[in-house]
């Protein structure tokens, strides 16, 4: 199910991916009072958040489709 894990982390059973569209993500964010380091730098750069998310589907990450309200 796993790509390549790495040796020193204790692999999940499930990895889970919430997957949205930039735009969505982003006012998701701006509704909050603060963003986390990481937050900033997926916004900003988009090579790194390509890498990112390109890395959870290589490691075989379930994608959940998270536009959906937590109602649906």
């Amino acid at each position: 199910v796993y790509g390549d894990w790495p040796a020193d982390i204790e692999r999940p059973d499930l990895l889970i991916l919430l997957d949205l569209p930039e735009p969505t993500r982003l006012g998701r964010l701006a509704r909050r009072r603060t963003q986390t380091g990481e937050e900033r730098r997926l916004a900003a750069d988009e090579v790194f958040r390509s890498r990112v998310l390109a890395g959870y589907r290589a490691l075989g990450a379930l994608s959940v489709d998270a536009t959906r309200s937590v109602e649906e």
